[in-house]
């Protein structure tokens, strides 16, 4: 996973032996990640989920933009507002789905989290990492 931002001032630390990385101030937030899918099952729905936690300081003045490029190459964007989230615990953000097939062009998809209106200072936002689960 890529984390990009705007104005610096964040910093990664450990978390229960996971390295996450914890935004402190900031005026751009862009966070793009991959995944292989020569590892999923053929056939099976899968989700794609942000794992973060919000804390009580949570400022980000909008919502942000989460958005999944599946394997096939079709996308699926949406907003969410974080402000409404559960705050001091695991949050799953929800990016998109999709169903990997035998007809996949591409072996790898992509998904994103951008918050970037670059007027207004953001803080609050842990990033523990994503997770690609099969779902019901």
């Amino acid at each position: 996973m890529y984390i990009i931002f705007g104005i610096l001032d964040f910093c990664t630390h450990s978390c229960k032996a996971l390295e996450v990385a914890k935004l402190i101030t900031v005026s751009w937030l862009q966070i793009d990640g991959k995944y292989d899918t020569s590892k999923l099952t053929k056939g099976l729905k899968y989700g794609v989920y942000f794992c973060v936690e919000l804390s009580d300081n949570l400022c980000m003045h909008g919502r942000v933009t989460l958005k999944l490029t599946r394997p096939n190459g079709t996308t699926e964007e949406h907003k969410e507002d974080l402000e409404t989230k559960p705050k001091n615990t695991l949050v799953g953000l929800k990016v998109g789905e999709f169903i990997y097939s035998d007809c996949e062009c591409e072996s790898t998809g992509k998904f994103s989290m951008n918050g970037c209106d670059g007027a207004t200072w953001m803080t609050g936002l842990t990033v523990v990492g994503a997770v690609i689960t099969p779902i019901c």
